[in-house]
């Protein structure tokens, strides 16, 4: 009886070869892709942070020229709450007199932002005296 093994060829090692580094380069590009797309959501991410701080803080500034306009209308206007887009606010005033302050607090998403106006009221103007964000 004879046997047969299996013949190599050097044709087959080649092609064994290219395969694997196909695979190899595969693998690399792939991971690339991965790296890339994970990196582009943390940039939506800060993006989107950016954006809700950016809108927290203009309705804020919203939010004090309206306590502004209603304190030239009524001089015993005290605050309350508004919505101003995506922001909501918290108006308070304090003071008697001429003499106010008027704090108003902004949230969009997890943004709060913060501001103190100090001001002189004469008659139906408002007249600022103090402007301030507050960072606690």
């Amino acid at each position: 009886m004879q046997s047969y093994a299996p013949k190599t060829s050097a044709t087959g090692q080649r092609g064994a070869a290219a395969l694997v580094a196909i695979l190899v380069i595969c693998a690399i590009a792939l991971t690339i892709a991965i790296s890339l797309s994970l990196g582009s959501l943390g940039g939506m991410t800060t993006a989107q942070g950016e954006w809700e701080s950016a809108e927290s803080l203009a309705g804020v500034d919203g939010c004090v020229d309206e306590a502004l306009q209603r304190l030239t209308w009524d001089s015993g206007y005290t605050g309350g709450t508004l919505t101003l887009g995506p922001a909501t606010c918290q108006i308070g005033v304090q003071g008697t007199g001429s003499t106010r302050t008027v704090q108003a607090t902004s949230t969009v998403a997890t943004f709060i932002r913060k501001i103190r106006v100090d001001l002189t009221l004469n008659g139906s103007r408002a007249t600022l005296t103090g402007w301030q964000e507050k960072t606690d």
